[in-house]
């Protein structure tokens, strides 16, 4: 396992960039893809990843599993606010 920051670590930003609502643990392949791969990831909150494929697809990853997500709550999680990536998800997983 290696820890995941979904919002990339700037050496330069503030103090306190680093915690629970922005990192999780990720197993080392799925680190590499997010890191390196032409996947976008999103933490919309703690626990719970959501993953868009560079094919336009979303899924949704959390304790439970990986759950399909529909293109138009994908768009939401992605192209959202924080509040709705938030909302689109507990719509997902509830």
């Amino acid at each position: 396992m290696q820890l995941d920051h979904t919002v990339p670590y700037d050496p330069g930003g503030p103090p306190g960039q680093t915690s629970l609502d922005n990192a999780g643990p990720m197993t080392l392949t799925h680190h590499r893809i997010a890191t390196h791969g032409s996947w976008r990831r999103r933490q919309p909150r703690p626990g719970v990843y959501a993953w868009a494929t560079p094919r336009g697809r979303y899924r949704l990853t959390d304790q439970s599993g990986t759950h399909v997500v529909p293109g138009r709550l994908g768009e939401a999680i992605f192209g959202g606010s924080d509040l709705e990536a938030a909302f689109a998800s507990l719509v997902l997983v509830s």
